[in-house]
């Protein structure tokens, strides 16, 4: 997922983009509110986290002009912790979520996480198949289809390629992984995520006698690509 951070406090910002690109969403940042509307512009991102008091624009006013640009965009706003006024106006004109200042790393890791998980289902595509490079996943039987073979999978194997066939070529992190397939209820290991994705390579190439299409991305986790 890609995310712009847009504060007018440097320490704030860098703390942030470092904090996110280590969990592995890949961010630009903008230190006000003009430079956040042409970074969008031009980078694309999933997510925007605006901060409201921003010199050149402030972000209630980015909110509006993002919304009408980017129905789909998600929105976080960042307010001062006892200014409901703000929270309320933000949610008003569009933003999807706020959090107060001063906030925990770990409450707005776990915001980010819930906005990419509904970044993750709007990108998916609402029919039953989706394709990829001769594959077909119908999502519904949970089977996947490589010229005339067809192979069943288990729900969790179904949600981790739907993933990858839903952003092909983009590197979907582990945690990404993490929350979509196993819901954080039980969050495995490195070591055994790796294996489970290794045991699907094979049963793709026993069953299916395909080619292999999912990479490992170093650092980050895992895409789809021919």
């Amino acid at each position: 997922m890609k995310i712009l951070i847009a504060d007018d406090d440097k320490h704030l910002r860098e703390g942030l983009e470092a904090l996110l690109s280590e969990e592995g969403y890949q961010c630009k940042t903008a230190s006000d509110g003009v430079e956040a509307l042409l970074e969008q512009e031009s980078f694309q991102p999933d997510l925007c986290i605006l901060d409201i008091k921003m010199p050149r624009m402030n972000g209630l006013n980015v909110c509006k002009t993002l919304r009408k640009r980017s129905p789909s965009l998600q929105i976080l706003m960042l307010t001062a912790l006892d200014s409901e006024p703000d929270q309320i106006k933000g949610l008003d004109l569009g933003a999807d979520d706020y959090i107060g200042k001063p906030f925990s790393p770990d409450t707005l890791l776990a915001r980010v996480r819930a906005i990419s998980r509904r970044c993750l289902n709007q990108k998916s595509r609402e029919d039953a198949k989706m394709h990829f490079s001769g594959f077909a996943l119908n999502v519904k039987t949970l089977r996947l289809q490589y010229q005339d073979k067809i192979l069943s999978l288990t729900k969790r194997e179904c949600e981790f390629l739907k993933m990858l066939f839903a952003h092909p070529g983009e590197a979907i992190s582990r945690n990404q992984i993490f929350d979509t397939c196993w819901h954080r209820e039980f969050v495995p290991n490195s070591r055994s995520l790796d294996q489970f994705v290794l045991t699907l390579r094979q049963k793709m190439s026993n069953h299916l006698a395909a080619p292999d299409i999912i990479k490992s991305v170093y650092g980050i986790g895992y895409k789809c690509e021919t």
